[in-house]
């Protein structure tokens, strides 16, 4: 995982003010190509991407606590979030929120 990913998650975890229970990390690129659309290079093949098992209030409260410290990509599942710190220097559309 990158040092300053960890770091930024870590902070967002404090301002929730609850534990997260990380789903999915880092993921090789031919993993990653078999789960994802994002193929061989998506956000969790860069270290700066997790999913968190959350509920539908805890969802809200991760989303709204991101945006404060400056996230701005979320993937909405049924049982979790997905937030990463992709940007279009990285070859990401910034500003999006999709479901799965």
């Amino acid at each position: 995982m990158n040092e300053q990913f960890m770091m930024m998650l870590d902070e967002l975890r404090a301002g929730v003010g609850f534990a997260f229970n990380i789903t999915s990390g880092f993921r090789c690129p031919d993993y990653n190509s078999k789960l994802s659309s994002t193929g061989r290079t998506g956000p969790h093949t860069h270290g700066r991407a997790v999913d968190i098992s959350a509920t539908s209030r805890q969802k809200y409260l991760i989303m709204a606590a991101a945006r404060d410290f400056g996230w701005s990509r979320f993937g909405i599942g049924k049982n979790f979030i997905h937030v990463d710190s992709m940007n279009e220097a990285d070859g990401f559309t910034p500003e999006v929120i999709w479901t799965y």
